[in-house]
């Protein structure tokens, strides 16, 4: 199992996978059952929608649910300020 921290560690997983990588990566996670899998495959096979655009919205499902899943929130952005020291 992965160990995410952020929305961003997440994003970054699922960004790089192709279609069959993403099936199973998130396997071990469970977001998904064979029932899902077999819908998108006939989805793409009958030309209702490219694979691209069905691998984008599984995506988007599996970043969402383990978002909500393991609590994460994005990675802060803003540089904490620098402490000013007064030296003698």
């Amino acid at each position: 199992m992965n160990d995410f921290e952020s929305v961003e560690d997440v994003s970054a997983w699922l960004d790089p996978l192709g279609y069959d990588a993403f099936w199973q990566a998130v396997a071990p996670h469970q977001l998904f059952g064979a029932d899902e899998q077999r819908h998108c495959d006939q989805t793409i096979a009958q030309g209702i929608a490219p694979f691209e655009t069905v691998l984008t919205v599984l995506k988007s499902i599996a970043r969402i649910e383990l978002t909500a899943r393991h609590g994460l929130k994005h990675r802060s952005t803003m540089r904490p300020e620098p402490q000013l020291a007064l030296v003698d």
